[in-house]
């Protein structure tokens, strides 16, 4: 598994000089971006291939491993939860056996995770709703939203087809 996190979060981490990796294969690859809305910092993970994310977030994380012990976790629970479960043990099982931490490098993923960002800000500025501005709801919002990267089509059925 290959975790490109923006300088953003890779300051956060005190990681100095990330070495690059060059793309191989998408459906290994998860990029990482970090925000804050109403004054709470949240995470958004982005699986490369499918566009499929999770946000949740960042209270209480402090170390790099506390990071990629709730990372993993919101998105098994996030897969689960739209009823493909297959998904965790079809891919991301295997690939959490080695993971690799490097900066990102696509751009078009990092435009499309910065339209995700604005999508969710709007939605946490309107604040009239609080239980469709949970991480999950959001992250499920976003997971149903077609984007143009995936020639329109939704992260969720693109996830879909590692059941």
């Amino acid at each position: 598994m290959i975790i490109r996190f923006t300088k953003k979060v890779q300051d956060k981490f005190k990681w100095k000089q990330l070495k690059p990796i060059a793309e191989s294969n998408l459906s290994n690859e998860w990029y990482v971006n970090q925000f804050t809305a109403n004054r709470h910092k949240y995470y958004l993970a982005t699986h490369a291939e499918s566009l499929f994310s999770v946000i949740f977030r960042g209270v209480g994380i402090k170390t790099d491993r506390e990071f990629m012990d709730r990372m993993i976790e919101a998105w098994k629970y996030q897969v689960s939860n739209e009823g493909l479960e297959t998904v965790v043990n079809n891919l991301l099982v295997p690939l959490t056996k080695e993971i690799l931490i490097t900066s990102t490098l696509n751009r078009r993923i990092l435009g499309s995770m910065s339209d995700m960002i604005k999508m969710t800000e709007f939605i946490l500025a309107d604040g009239d709703n609080t239980e469709d501005s949970s991480p999950f709801a959001l992250s499920e919002f976003l997971n149903k939203t077609p984007f143009s990267y995936i020639g329109m089509d939704r992260p969720k059925d693109r996830i879909a087809k590692y059941s």
